[in-house]
This record gives C-alpha cells, structure tokens and sequence, in this order.
C-alpha cells in the first residue's frame, strides 16, 4: 500500500468485528478499541506492547537502518492481534447466536444487542431480548427509547395489547418526554382504536401535564402536535 501497488486480496469479502463490538458495549466501555475487548472479553492485558500508530514508523526505521530487532515487537503485537481477533471471533458468534445462553450480559448490552438484531431483520430474535432487558426494569439510560423501539415493532404486527401495556409503564417513567410519549400513544389508542374521545381528551391532558416536568421546555413541534390533537380531540367531541 505504501507503494500504491494494488493489493487483489482487498477486493475480497472480509470481516469487521468493530461495528457488533461497538452495538453492544459503546455506551458501557469507556471505548471500543481492540485492547479494551481483549481486556473485557478475554482476559488479555498486553503489557509493553508496541501501539498500533508506533507500526508504521517502527517499519520505516527497519527501511532505513535494516536493523530486524526493530520489528520484533511488531511482529508479537501482530501475532496477539491475530490470535484476539479469533478468539473475539468465537465470543461474537456465540454472543449473536439464536442459542445465546447465559452470557451474563447487564442490561445496556442486552439493549443494544437486540437493536443490532432488529436493524438486521432478525425481529423475532431481537424483541426476545428486549424483553429479557425489559424484566430487568429500568436500568440503562436507554431503557426507555428500546421500549419505544419495542412498542413500535408490535404496533407493526398488530399485536397492540402487548404495545400497550408497555407504554402504559412508560407513563410513570421519571423522564418527562417519556412519560409525554406514552400519553400520546395512550390518546391515539383511545382515538382510533376505541372512539372513546373522552379518555383520548384526558391522555392528551396528560400528556402536557407530563410537558410541564420537562426543564429545558418541549420543541416547539411537540408543543404544535400537542395543540393539534386537543382541538381535533374538542372539535370531535362537539359533533357528537
């Protein structure tokens, strides 16, 4: 590459293990680097080990003085990367498996375990797990955006009892916009799916009151929609 000689074995397929190692613990581990997962997940501290930024220049020297002591730590820092990235291999694979068992992970991880699976295609897999996490109640600071990911994936298979009966957790949720969020879909439940106005009305009600606990405000278009469907919700109402 140094040499700008094309290379045909970079046009073959090849695996990336930073994109699942980072779905799953970025909001846990202080980072994703590959030492942290060694360190993590395998148990492998590397003490005086040559830095991935130092290779290049240690290379350089090697060209310029053809001195081969200068690639010895290379050579061990490369030879550990490979025997990590296979054992990191064996442990992602089992981690992404439909028979995943009792890896013990802490709720943030199972959360964005079942958000890779779902943005995969593989909802049945993924909903499973939110609702491993979601018995464990609220833990991780995204518990509540994987239970709107939740609510919204049954509304799409028409299974609204069970999306229900979430968002209607939400509603004592300590965050404001979660508990304004789970009126809203309290009040389109009661709309559309029941023709009780009145209860659609007090959801919509409850929701601004759920507005008022916010400290920075509501959007400006949370506050907008908000207007809207209580006039909607009164204008309806009137007619009958």
């Amino acid at each position: 590459m140094i040499n700008r000689i094309d290379a045909p074995w970079l046009e073959h397929a090849h695996l990336d293990l930073l994109p699942p190692v980072r779905s799953v613990w970025r909001d846990t581990w202080p980072d994703c680097r590959l030492a942290t997962a060694e360190m993590r997940l395998l148990g492998v501290v590397r003490h005086a080990d040559c830095e991935g930024w130092e290779v290049p220049l240690r290379y350089r020297q090697f060209l310029q003085h053809a001195d081969e002591e200068i690639l010895l730590d290379v050579i061990e820092h490369n030879a550990q990367d490979l025997v990590s990235l296979l054992c990191l291999t064996a442990v992602l694979q089992r981690l992404f498996s439909d028979d995943r068992g009792t890896f013990g992970l802490a709720q943030a991880e199972l959360l964005g375990l079942a958000r890779t699976h779902m943005r995969r295609g593989r909802h049945d897999l993924g909903v499973r797990i939110l609702q491993e996490a979601r018995t464990m109640g609220r833990l991780a600071p995204g518990y509540g955006r994987a239970m709107r990911e939740l609510v919204r994936y049954f509304k799409r298979e028409r299974r609204v009892a069970e999306a229900r009966h979430i968002w209607q957790e939400l509603t004592s949720s300590p965050e404001p916009l979660e508990r304004y969020w789970a009126h809203i879909e309290e009040a389109k439940y009661q709309e559309h799916g029941t023709g009780d106005l009145e209860s659609a009305r007090a959801a919509a009600d409850a929701a601004r009151l759920a507005l008022d606990g916010t400290t920075e405000g509501a959007p400006d278009r949370v506050l907008a929609a908000l207007e809207h469907r209580a006039a909607r919700l009164i204008r309806r109402e009137k007619r009958r």
